[in-house]
């Protein structure tokens, strides 16, 4: 073989390594692209923030005053109303925030219903 030949060789064949490197490391290896990667971060952070928070929700709830008369009223409301009412009740707020978290609420009011 001339020089040349060897080296177009050896060319094609890290070339071809390097595709099969990069398709094995995507397909099985678990590589990431870095949007994927921040995708899989911002709900890890989201699933924690409701984790941290029902409870919370759930002790206002379980310590209000008409805890038992609103209860009664989300029983008896329809199933996409009943997370407006707990909110109204105001046991959905986040601590120390200004914005409410729809998914704390949602989470809240399915941990109350699997108590009733």
């Amino acid at each position: 073989m001339e020089t040349g030949e060897l080296i177009r060789t050896y060319a094609i064949g890290a070339v071809l390594g390097a595709v099969l490197a990069v398709f094995a490391g995507f397909s099985i290896g678990g590589w990431l692209t870095a949007g994927r990667a921040g995708q899989i971060a911002a709900a890890e952070a989201r699933d924690a923030v409701v984790a941290a928070f029902v409870p919370v929700c759930l002790e206002r709830a379980y310590k209000a005053p008409d805890f038992v008369e609103i209860l009664v009223e989300i029983k008896g409301a329809a199933q996409n109303n009943r997370t407006k009412i707990l909110i109204q009740a105001g046991w959905a707020a986040v601590p120390l925030s200004s914005n409410l978290n729809l998914a704390v609420a949602d989470a809240c009011m399915s941990s109350l219903s699997a108590r009733e």
